[in-house]
């Protein structure tokens, strides 16, 4: 419920651009994309994307997300990312939409 009073509460406030509301950001057209449950919503050149674990980015500039739900993403001494599970690209058909 305190969730949904916080989007409420953002919508309402008309602020423009990208907004952060916890767990879901919303994009220029003003929805709200939501991350699947223990995944992340980052905002990519594309607008928001999911995935279903951890996100960072890689030393391209590039997100790299865990493909486990909850999974942890860590950077080496040398920059490279490393994904429990394995590394993907967060994508919008991840997201949940409000």
């Amino acid at each position: 419920m305190k969730f949904l009073l916080k989007l409420i509460l953002i919508c309402a406030s008309g602020l423009g651009g990208y907004v952060e509301a916890g767990e879901c950001l919303k994009d220029l057209v003003g929805k709200f994309v939501c991350a699947p449950s223990q995944g992340s919503v980052v905002m990519t050149i594309d607008g928001p994307a999911c995935a279903l674990g951890v996100c960072i980015k890689d030393t391209k500039g590039e997100w790299q997300c865990s493909n486990l739900s909850g999974g942890a993403v860590v950077r080496g001494l040398t920059g490279e990312v490393k994904c429990l599970g394995g590394c993907q690209r967060p994508t919008r058909e991840q997201c949940i939409e409000l």
